[in-house]
């Protein structure tokens, strides 16, 4: 049997490109379908989103929360993947979701099981084969499409292929990389990759803060020019960063033998200036002239991150210094440092600690109508496997339902066998 439409890969993009085709191919084309996942099942990296309760999209959908190495094409792309078209399409299988205050958008029962559920229902319902527990070994055109090899299966012959692999992120989850290897197979190069939407670990934190989280507003410099920031809850790990801000940030972190050239800074008091900080800590001062100095900034910080603080911002500094020993000096020092800690990152924590992958497939070697391949007539790419990478916040999940959406409308017009 030569098949119409071959995935390989069953994870969010792969299952949302299944669906779209079976919805709109004709009945004959609908028998002409297999999925197969190297996994034991399919979408289990889905169970793992969003704390579990899988973030599937957000409100705000636009090219500012997304990074490519092509911005213009991925602008043009996000232009036709709005919030409604994925809201539809769950919608359609049933799944009934709801959107915060801050935008992002998840099922209304919080449960990352029940959005996997809903669509491996469909996938029985529709018969649609699936082949687990199945390793590609090799693809190769044909003149009827591609042949695919696999380690474990009969070698399967179609006119349409899509790789929708994932990236290297989680490979515990499944994402293996694999797909990039079956790119280059076919003839796509590949950005450089690397883990993103991950901790990054640091010479100037040391292993007594780990466990610490505190609100702050965190930057990316290089070359003393702002990079990126985001402001929310950082983590201190035993020698990093950890946390949402920290997650944007590695986005724009090239892990290269310059990243020495970088500089994070974060600002323990965001929502409030330099000069009422200054003279908020001046007044606290002058009221304990004779109190340890971290007596008198108790309650500021969490204890052991103003120790810390203290430490690195005042060399001299010792648990019972009195104020009246801290001079002008030390306390604009203090202060400038509340307000603009620098840390000297070192690199990203590994893929297994990793939400998302930088870099893949370039988009300017695909159709950004259909995510077809213009080396490789097709051959079909959607989600993590491309190079394209979003914020936290549901934004990559909206990115693999969509251009899985693309390929399965786009297969199904294409003329049958």
């Amino acid at each position: 049997m030569i098949y119409d439409f071959v995935i390989v890969g069953g994870g969010a993009a792969g299952l949302s490109a299944a669906i779209t085709f079976f919805n709109n191919a004709s009945p004959s084309r609908r028998k002409k379908i297999v999925i197969i996942e190297r996994m034991d099942r399919i979408g289990k990296k889905i169970l793992a989103t969003g704390n579990g309760r899988c973030n599937l999209s957000n409100a705000n959908i636009s090219p500012e929360k997304y990074s490519s190495s092509t911005p213009e094409i991925l602008t043009n792309m996000l232009a036709k993947m709005q919030p409604g078209t994925t809201l539809d399409f769950f919608h359609k299988l049933g799944l009934l979701c709801r959107t915060d205050a801050d935008g992002r958008i998840y099922p209304y029962c919080n449960q990352a099981s029940v959005v996997l559920d809903v669509m491996r229902d469909y996938i029985s319902m529709a018969e649609i084969p699936v082949l687990c527990s199945c390793n590609v070994s090799s693809l190769a055109t044909t003149p009827y499409g591609f042949l695919i090899s696999t380690e474990n299966h009969e070698p399967i012959t179609t006119r349409n292929l899509l790789i929708s692999t994932g990236g290297c992120a989680a490979p515990q989850l499944g994402s293996d990389g694999s797909g990039f290897g079956y790119a280059r197979m076919l003839g796509h190069s590949i950005n450089t990759i690397q883990p993103c939407l991950v901790s990054i670990e640091s010479y100037t934190i040391d292993k007594s803060l780990k466990g610490v989280r505190t609100h702050c507003n965190a930057s990316l410099f290089k070359a003393d020019g702002l990079i990126a920031q985001d402001t929310g809850e950082v983590q201190f790990i035993e020698h990093g960063l950890s946390g949402i801000p920290i997650f944007q940030l590695s986005r724009f972190f090239e892990q290269t033998n310059r990243a020495h050239e970088y500089t994070i800074c974060l600002d323990f008091f965001p929502e409030i200036s330099y000069e009422l900080l200054l003279l908020d800590i001046t007044s606290r001062l002058e009221s304990g002239r004779n109190k340890p100095i971290i007596d008198c900034l108790a309650g500021m910080l969490n204890n052991r991150l103003m120790l810390f603080l203290l430490k690195q911002l005042c060399p001299l500094y010792q648990r019972n210094v009195k104020i009246a020993d801290i001079s002008k000096k030390d306390l604009i020092s203090i202060v400038d440092g509340l307000k603009r800690f620098r840390i000297i990152p070192i690199q990203t924590l590994a893929w297994d600690k990793a939400q998302a992958t930088r870099g893949g497939v370039p988009l300017s070697e695909i159709n950004p109508e259909t995510c077809e391949s213009l080396i490789c007539p097709n051959l079909y790419f959607a989600g993590e496997i491309l190079d394209v990478v979003g914020e936290c916040g549901g934004y990559n999940l909206h990115w693999a339902w969509n251009t899985g959406i693309l390929v399965g409308e786009a297969i199904s017009r294409n003329s049958p066998l």
